[in-house]
């Protein structure tokens, strides 16, 4: 997001900008090709030699479990830091981190660092688990991200949960509801109907993450209290 930081271009056009522009570059890394069988490839998943074949599904998961639980305590780490603390104020109220003195383009840049690697992660493990790459295969990720966060924060905000507990939450809740949608035999055509939907359900528990959504896609500030940061932040920074 360099363009909406560097050239002061809107959020959301420097968004289509920055996608339109990876299209192309996976495109080049995969030889031009739209999709990329990898079945002879060693890859993190593929199952060792000594362990039988009908524990293939039992060794994916446990290597994802900890995988995810590996990568969430590094965050809630860093989250408690000073410069996580500061980082999440930039996203809360991004004026606030300009009073304090800090670098507010510098802590943005580092968010969007940081989520486009765990992006990034998250991709290959999809890539090498399945053994196989497609050009199209992250279609539709953003609006099921979206529902996940949303139900997380909507459901888990109330009991004082680590931010990283609600996203984890909110996307197995929501992968929770797409298998039964599966199971109950409707047809696939559907399932973004039923992804719609249930981001229509989170925004109708929680209104106001809808006005931080559009908030944050014009551009603007979300003026969010960061009251829950403010013991810390006031330890960094005593008046």
């Amino acid at each position: 997001m360099a363009s909406n930081q560097s050239l002061k271009i809107q959020p959301l056009l420097s968004g289509i900008l920055t996608m339109s522009a990876l299209y192309t570059l996976n495109l080049m890394i995969a030889g031009n090709r739209s999709n990329l069988p990898l079945f002879q490839t060693f890859t993190l998943f593929t199952l060792p030699s000594w362990m039988s074949v009908s524990l293939t599904r039992w060794y994916h998961l446990s290597l994802l479990l900890m995988i995810v639980f590996s990568l969430k305590l590094l965050l809630d780490w860093f989250l408690q830091t000073k410069k996580g603390m500061i980082l999440q104020v930039a996203g809360d109220n991004p004026k606030l981190v300009s009073a304090l003195g800090e670098n507010l383009s510098a802590y943005q840049a580092l968010g969007y660092s940081l989520s486009n690697a765990i992006i990034a992660l998250c991709g290959a493990l999809v890539v090498m688990m399945t053994r196989f790459y497609d050009l199209s295969m992250g279609f539709g990720i953003l609006v099921a991200a979206l529902a996940s966060v949303v139900l997380g924060d909507s459901l888990l905000s109330s009991t004082g949960a680590k931010l990283t507990t609600m996203a984890i939450f909110g996307s197995l809740l929501y992968r929770f509801t797409i298998a039964s949608a599966l199971a109950l035999r409707l047809h696939p055509s559907s399932l973004r109907l039923i992804t719609a939907l249930i981001l229509v359900l989170a925004l109708v528990i929680k209104p106001s993450y809808g006005k931080t959504i559009l908030t944050s896609l014009k551009g603007g500030d979300n003026h969010v209290s960061a009251s829950r940061h403010s013991k810390n932040i006031s330890l960094k920074h005593p008046k």
